[in-house]
């Protein structure tokens, strides 16, 4: 087939799933859609989209079976989403969902029998792959454990090299180097060419352990949350680690706090959390990340802006907004308040009591806007776990090359 044409034009606009279903028809199409310079061409157009989905599944531990796993687009209410049922059924019953980023989703396979896998799943063309741990010792001991600590972020987001195409994944681990020494820090382990892993940085020390449901990678490298402190501490807040996967280097940033934070703090009563906060189209990366204190009544919003310079290490928190739960969002009592939010393309989405899923707009034309964006279909659950599902960057026609498995 010729590169010059109308066709070439339409077919590089398609999605992943489209594509798949033409490449296994004849062997004429498979090379058409194998040649590099269609495969750049459809990587670009693809990220010039901007729908997003929403992942919402019950906030469950590694033991209890997670019954039902729900996709939603934010922009518009669509039926079609490019993610059949099949893969729905087969991400419930295989394990659990660690990570999502970009069309991919990362998740462990939960099978007490045996050791410790985790699978990469392609659920718009129902295609998977798993990934073995570092090691046998790694694996015995997470194959009961749920802290499993994994970072999954597409692009080339460590410089790796001979990397053609933007929608290839980077994956890090992080685990304790010594489980028996409480003051061990973390291995970290980066995931080279899709099989080995490779010891990136021994025994890095943190000042607190490490909360890694709450984590953005920015354009200089990985945040995460720390646990809180001390309340006999002059300070029980929790911190901010960040770690430069390409300088090897890491460095803590404090959270902001209110005037009278220092006398009144209840770690009970205030949650912290983590969210990216603005990124350019075409990245993989958040150029800068927000941090929510929820209190009792209360929501409070920062932000921080990532610097990818070399010798900056000063880190400045910007007051956003606050967020009243009862008055503003809509909350009829403080005890339907589910905690169960995330912020997403500049929205806060939270579920309530009744099993809706609400947006709050927090920037732009339609900020202040509140409205239902879907309805959780088994609202028995008040503690929702979202994950964004973006298909800004959708994997590439590339990914359909590749050796993986069929979900039946």
């Amino acid at each position: 087939m010729s590169f010059n044409g109308e066709l070439f034009e339409i077919m590089s606009w398609l999605s992943v799933k489209t594509l798949h279903r033409l490449s296994i028809m004849t062997k004429t199409c498979k090379d058409f859609l194998s040649e590099t310079y269609f495969i750049e061409r459809q990587c670009q157009n693809s990220c010039s989209k901007t729908e997003e989905c929403l992942i919402i599944e019950e906030d469950s531990c590694l033991t209890t079976k997670v019954r039902k796993l729900q996709f939603s687009f934010l922009s518009k209410p669509q039926s079609y989403n490019d993610i059949p049922k099949k893969s729905l059924k087969f991400l419930v019953k295989k394990g659990r969902i660690l990570a999502s980023n970009n069309g991919l989703i990362l998740g462990r396979i939960v099978n007490f029998k045996k050791a410790t896998e985790l699978f990469l799943c392609n659920p718009a063309t129902r295609t998977w792959s798993t990934i073995k741990l570092p090691n046998k010792e790694l694996s015995r001991r997470y194959q009961t454990d749920g802290s499993l600590n994994i970072t999954l972020v597409c692009g080339n987001a460590c410089n790796k090299e001979n990397i053609k195409f933007p929608l290839d994944y980077t994956l890090l681990m992080f685990t304790i180097h010594d489980i028996e020494d409480w003051n061990s820090g973390y291995d970290i382990f980066i995931l080279e060419a899709g099989s080995n892993w490779v010891l990136k940085h021994e025994n890095v020390i943190t000042s607190r352990s490490l909360n890694f449901d709450e984590q953005v990678f920015g354009i200089d490298g990985l945040y995460i949350l720390s646990n809180y402190g001390s309340c006999f501490t002059r300070d029980p807040f929790p911190h901010l680690f960040h770690y430069n996967v390409v300088r090897e280097t890491s460095r803590i940033i404090r959270v902001p706090q209110d005037s009278d934070d220092q006398d009144n703090f209840d770690m009970n009563a205030c949650t912290f959390r983590i969210f990216g906060w603005e990124r350019k189209i075409r990245d993989c990366v958040f150029e800068s990340l927000c941090l929510v204190k929820c209190f009792v009544t209360m929501i409070k919003i920062w932000v921080l802006e990532c610097n990818n310079k070399e010798n900056e290490k000063v880190s400045t928190w910007q007051w956003l907004i606050n967020i009243d739960i009862v008055d503003i969002l809509g909350i009829k009592e403080i005890s339907s308040w589910t905690n169960s939010f995330i912020i997403l393309g500049k929205n806060l989405i939270y579920a309530d009591i009744d099993g809706n899923v609400l947006q709050y707009c927090l920037e732009g034309e339609n900020y202040g806007k509140l409205k239902v964006i879907c309805k959780y279909e088994d609202s028995s659950s008040q503690r929702l776990r979202f994950n964004s599902y973006s298909t800004t960057l959708r994997p590439c026609i590339k990914d359909l090359i590749k050796p993986s498995r069929r979900i039946k």
